[in-house]
């Protein structure tokens, strides 16, 4: 984030969003409605606008300073879903929300770990509601790791790490940018990364925020890679899963 928000001080923080769309009348609705949300909640908005995938990814590469990305699926040529995709290999912490007519992509929501879908016409309430959930994940705090790569001291977000593998005298953390190597005791590490890891086999521990699907015998990440899955930890890393996505597409809030 940009500026962190502080609420407790009572001092305007500024949040930055992205809306990409096509239309320029929606581009100016959804802005029009995130300033309203922003004058009631003390909040300043760098809104950036782009009229087509192309170009938010032209302007993307000099500058990722996003915090939230409002994303219309039914573009022409590089549609918002497959921006997404693009985006997530790069960034795993921005909020993305998709905009759309039709709920025919709902489903990838799941496997790009979409904050919402809206639907248009928008609705106001449920714009105000999405943007009250962006900031609180905005808020919370960024869980690190210090690592040594190349004989530098590095810090890495957990959030981008990947799966953790274990082998006799280390262990590699793979993130979307490269592997580390960490001398770490398993279950000290695995206290480290928190509850958003699972361990699929005993050589293993998976960030279930990457996650595509789980079979039987094998956890199938975002990124393709597949993480063995024991007979005896299916049900409980199937829960977890479960549990994880549970509620991030209410219907309610649709």
């Amino acid at each position: 984030m940009s500026d962190k928000i502080n609420d407790k001080n009572n001092e305007k923080s500024i949040l930055s969003v992205a809306i990409c769309d096509d239309e320029p009348l929606s581009i100016d609705y959804v802005a029009h409605h995130l300033q309203k949300w922003a004058q009631m909640h003390q909040i300043i908005l760098r809104i950036s606008r782009f009229s087509s995938a192309e170009e938010f990814m032209f302007s993307y590469e000099e500058d990722r300073d996003f915090d939230v990305l409002f994303l219309d699926i039914q573009m022409e040529k590089m549609n918002g879903v497959e921006l997404a995709r693009i985006i997530r290999e790069k960034d795993a912490n921005v909020q993305i929300v998709f905009i759309t007519a039709i709920a025919d992509y709902i489903s990838e929501g799941y496997e790009l770990a979409a904050l919402h879908y809206l639907m248009k016409p928008v609705s106001e309430e449920k714009l105000f509601a999405v943007m009250d959930r962006a900031v609180k994940n905005c808020v919370k705090t960024e869980n690190y790791l210090l690592v040594t790569s190349d004989q530098i001291l590095k810090r890495i977000s957990v959030n981008s790490i990947l799966y953790a593998e274990t082998f006799a005298h280390y262990i590699v953390l793979a993130t979307a940018e490269g592997e580390y190597q960490v001398r770490e005791n398993t279950g000290v590490l695995a206290e480290k990364l928190g509850r958003d890891f699972v361990r699929p086999h005993r050589s293993y521990l998976v960030n279930l925020r990457h996650v595509h699907s789980i079979s039987k015998t094998e956890v199938l990440l975002d990124n393709g890679r597949a993480i063995p899955l024991s007979r005896y930890n299916y049900q409980k890393v199937n829960q977890a899963f479960i549990q994880y996505y549970k509620g991030k597409f209410n219907d309610e809030a649709f």
